[in-house]
């Protein structure tokens, strides 16, 4: 069996000049403001929400502004604690009812269920309006109808090599040659 050639080195005594210029670049890095959240088990889907939540600045100052529901209490003392430190997200998990931690669940779900809960402030930041216009080619009567939205699936066919485009402002999608 052949002996790996640095075997022998002593890693005990670094080079202090090595040490000391290690230290000073590590020192000259910046660092970020924000901090990660510690995750009770298998809860990187809340955590991926809470994240998006708090790095949205107009939702993050909707809560701390009007702290009306108990969400929005917990929320703005996560918020401010990410500020400062890695946070904890145990009274999140317990207010939404989340009792195995180690089990896997839906990020898209979550978000819905926060949303809820929060201040309407809060939540409208991520609302969106759909409306549906129906229009007879014969007649031109028209129907409209709208609803509210904070998670819109857009169903798209796989096995099709077309290029898709979502035009998220004023987006107008028909069928035919009505589109856009």
């Amino acid at each position: 069996m052949q002996k790996c050639p640095y075997y022998h080195l002593n890693y005990t005594s670094m080079d202090h000049r090595i040490v000391k210029t290690f230290a000073e670049k590590l020192g000259n890095l910046s660092i970020s403001d924000y901090h990660g959240l510690r995750s009770p088990g298998l809860t990187c889907f809340l955590n991926s929400v809470l994240q998006v939540l708090f790095m949205t600045e107009n939702f993050r100052e909707a809560v701390e502004s009007n702290c009306s529901t108990t969400l929005d209490q917990h929320l703005g003392e996560l918020f401010c604690n990410l500020e400062r430190n890695v946070a904890e997200t145990h009274s999140i998990t317990k207010h939404l009812g989340i009792k195995d931690v180690y089990e896997q669940r839906d990020a898209a779900e979550y978000f819905e269920k926060i949303l809820c809960q929060t201040n309407e402030n809060a939540s409208k930041v991520f609302k969106g309006e759909l409306m549906h216009k129906t229009s007879c080619r014969k007649c031109r009567q028209t129907n409209d109808s709208r609803s509210l939205f904070w998670l819109l699936p857009l169903s798209m066919d796989a096995s099709s090599r077309k290029s898709y485009n979502l035009d998220l402002l004023g987006c107008r999608i028909g069928s035919g040659s009505s589109t856009r």
